[in-house]
């Protein structure tokens, strides 16, 4: 019987090294945004290491982790480290410029894992704009190869934050997100009239910009007003599909003819809140951030129940997108 067992650990043990021996540890990850100023002026900053927590997609999560900086920071050589209790610890070095086109970094972390990568950025002139892209060539350790494909995702996400961060710095007139990380908190049940959805995220975009405005048409017909927000609620989310099964709800203070429409009472709880200001294609990445936040802190998120998206206020009511205030909840334990 141990022989029997012993022998059958061994197998699964040469099955996963032969399953690791056929994926490619490296991967390269490209982000790229169009940022409004001439490439000059992105070159300085974008080498002005101590202008990075302005718009790292990183220290958001922890703007008091411990910076260190090398005499010039903004000359080849430069180079600054970090060194925080969530987001780890690291060192960023500048190895080659080519003024105003490409600059080539070294990207050395340290913990959680040590690993070395090539990491830089490509400017192009865009009419007067620059386009800037973003860049990484690492290798994953043997024994992690299988998290290649959510790595890339996960740092695409994140260049992708920081770009159009960095593109509210360049100009603050331009779409751009700010996120703020509110903590935990705990929010009451709320009776809504709601329109279900079902399907992949162009659909429910398109579904979102005509069932809002069909239930709020609904309730004011009615003679009535919104008690609070309208919101949705995202009962399964479905990442690699793109798919969603959502309500769009009207939160409501008193009973009203549902119509084509449906009532219930959404329960409360403990959430954790993250509060997007910007345009709502910016949604996606605060969604992953806020996600970042709350795992790399070890809050349990509770998997039973939604998470809730609210719109604080209203596009028609603001000069511009930038003015959107979007609050996400992520339910936790």
């Amino acid at each position: 019987m141990l022989i029997t067992i012993i022998s059958l650990i061994v197998i699964l043990i040469l099955a996963a090294v032969i399953y690791l021996a056929t994926l490619d540890g490296n991967y390269t990850v490209r982000q790229s945004h169009t940022i409004n100023a001439d490439k000059e002026a992105v070159f300085d900053k974008l080498i002005d290491l101590k202008s990075w927590p302005e718009w790292s997609p990183w220290l958001i999560h922890e703007p008091d982790t411990r910076l260190e900086y090398s005499e010039k920071t903004n000359a080849e050589g430069g180079n600054y480290s970090w060194d925080g209790k969530y987001i780890g610890a690291g060192k960023l070095t500048h190895i080659k410029f080519e003024r105003p086109n490409h600059i080539k970094n070294k990207l050395e972390f340290i913990r959680p894992f040590k690993s070395v990568c090539d990491v830089g950025f490509e400017l192009e002139d865009e009419q007067g704009k620059t386009k800037v892209t973003w860049y990484m060539n690492g290798s994953m350790p043997f024994l992690f190869r299988f998290m290649v494909p959510r790595t890339v995702n996960l740092i695409s996400n994140d260049y992708a934050l920081g770009l159009a961060m960095l593109a509210g710095i360049m100009d603050s007139a331009s779409e751009h997100p700010r996120l703020s990380f509110e903590g935990e908190i705990e929010l009451q049940q709320q009776y809504s009239l709601f329109k279900h959805f079902e399907g992949l995220l162009p659909e429910m975009q398109k579904a979102m910009q005509t069932g809002f405005p069909e239930l709020l048409q609904h309730v004011q017909a009615q003679g009535k007003q919104p008690s609070a927000p309208p919101f949705s609620v995202y009962h399964k989310v479905d990442l690699k599909k793109m798919h969603f099964v959502c309500d769009m709800a009207i939160p409501l203070s008193e009973d009203i003819e549902v119509g084509p429409f449906n009532t219930r009472i959404y329960e409360g709880g403990h959430f954790f809140k993250v509060t997007l200001k910007g345009d709502y294609r910016f949604l996606e990445l605060a969604w992953h951030s806020a996600y970042t936040h709350v795992c790399t802190r070890k809050i349990k998120i509770d998997k039973k129940r939604p998470s809730l998206e609210v719109y604080e206020n209203d596009l028609n009511q603001l000069e511009n997108t930038n003015e959107l205030i979007t609050s996400l909840y992520i339910p936790v334990k």
